[in-house]
């Protein structure tokens, strides 16, 4: 999903730590939450489920990427050395 400031990758399910109704897409909730201004540390510590996801911020120029604590989604990665500066 991507939006003003956010681009979100999102790849899991959140069963409680943010309003989300039975018939509401939790992608679309979780990208709407940063968009309002929701710090992602604030949002990833409040939120319960398994995940894994990769977000860019636009304006800072930063990546951030992670998954839950049990590591029930996968999240893989890989630096090339000439994308690293």
């Amino acid at each position: 999903v991507s939006g003003e400031r956010f681009i979100l990758q999102w790849n899991g399910e959140v069963y409680s730590g943010l309003d989300i109704s039975i018939h509401e897409n939790d992608t679309l909730a979780l990208h709407q939450a940063l968009e309002m201004g929701t710090d992602i540390q604030t949002l990833f510590s409040i939120i319960r489920g398994e995940y894994a996801f990769v977000i860019f911020d636009k304006v800072e120029n930063k990546l951030y990427f992670g998954r839950d604590f049990f590591g029930r989604r996968s999240l893989v990665y890989n630096l090339k050395s000439s994308c690293i500066r």
